[in-house]
């Protein structure tokens, strides 16, 4: 982003690209590889006075698991921040990448990493500018609590029991906020052009079926050759036979995230197929109407003959 500015000279330009990234983020399409952190952990140095870590917090809850699998001193612990009740604690959200991976409930926590690993750099960077980054961030966010407040609150509990400080209505407004950004961001975006709309397909989609089914079609069949491609290199990598399930579980490994986020999208096309369904009853029934207007039948009957009308049978008869 510096050499962005550095070239453009231009700083609208980088609040976009700040923008769009922050957008990835909220809408879950960014690897969990990158939210990873692997900080050394040495147990038995921390003071019992205060919270451990989040590394070390999640190594202890290891060696309590198999007392064998304590790290070794210094060792790097890869964890991840994910979402967690009002109050809880930072080391109680932390959890191993594959736990992510492998579960479709858990969500990074996308309002930490923005607000708190990704904000702060960049303000003491831009803030030499005179440019203000949280600014930026909490434009781009305007707004969507307000429309999802009610929804997300009819399904809040009535009162949670919050730490650090905050009164329970303080940490349940928070909460709630930060779910209202989350369903914003998630679900209440057409599949096609990412309006937003209650429905998988916005009305403005639904008016051109064909075109929609085109490209709903054509969102399943790049899914499918995602992961077959994935699932291919996975295969040459392991030596392992195309019918067999791939083992590997390399952390390090970009392509073992990139399978498993396609394997995902292959769960969800499931919805895909029925939204699928209703654009091909819209097509359907949008060629019938246009059917049955039909096109004025002429005059003419075969080879040119003018048909004879009951009109005409009377001025003949008149004549």
């Amino acid at each position: 982003m510096v050499e962005r500015c550095l070239k453009t000279q231009d700083l609208s330009a980088v609040k976009e690209f700040c923008q769009e990234s922050w957008r990835q983020i909220l809408d879950g399409t960014v690897s969990v590889q990158d939210f990873i952190f692997a900080k050394e952990v040495k147990l038995g140095t921390y003071s019992d006075k205060g919270a451990p870590p989040p590394g070390a917090a999640l190594a202890g809850k290891r060696v309590l698991e198999d007392p064998n699998d304590e790290p070794q001193y210094g060792e790097r612990i890869p964890y991840v921040i994910t979402r967690g009740e009002p109050g809880a604690k930072l080391m109680d959200r932390a959890v191993p990448p594959e736990e992510v991976v492998y579960n479709s409930n858990k969500r990074i926590d996308a309002q930490y990493y923005i607000s708190k690993v990704l904000i702060p750099p960049l303000e003491r960077i831009f803030n030499l500018m005179g440019a203000d980054v949280r600014s930026w961030y909490n434009a781009m966010i305007k707004g969507v609590t307000a429309d999802n407040a009610e929804a997300i609150i009819s399904g809040s509990p009535s009162k949670v029991k919050a730490a650090g400080g905050k009164s329970d209505e303080e940490s349940l407004v928070e909460e709630d906020e930060q779910a209202a950004i989350d369903l914003h961001y998630r679900s209440n975006r057409c599949i096609l052009c990412g309006t937003k709309t209650d429905e998988g397909v916005c009305d403005i989609c639904k008016r051109n079926p064909e075109e929609s089914l085109h490209a709903l079609l054509g969102r399943v069949q790049e899914v499918e050759q995602r992961l077959k491609n994935t699932h291919t290199i996975c295969v040459s990598c392991t030596e392992s036979a195309m019918a067999e399930p791939i083992k590997c579980e390399s952390l390090e490994c970009p392509w073992f995230y990139a399978r498993k986020q396609a394997e995902r999208d292959m769960e969800n096309i499931k919805g895909v197929h029925e939204l699928t369904e209703e654009i091909e009853r819209l097509a359907c029934d949008e060629s019938e109407n246009l059917k049955g207007k039909g096109k004025p039948r002429s005059r003419l009957g075969r080879k040119g003959v003018r048909s004879v009308s009951p009109m005409d049978v009377e001025i003949i008869e008149i004549l």
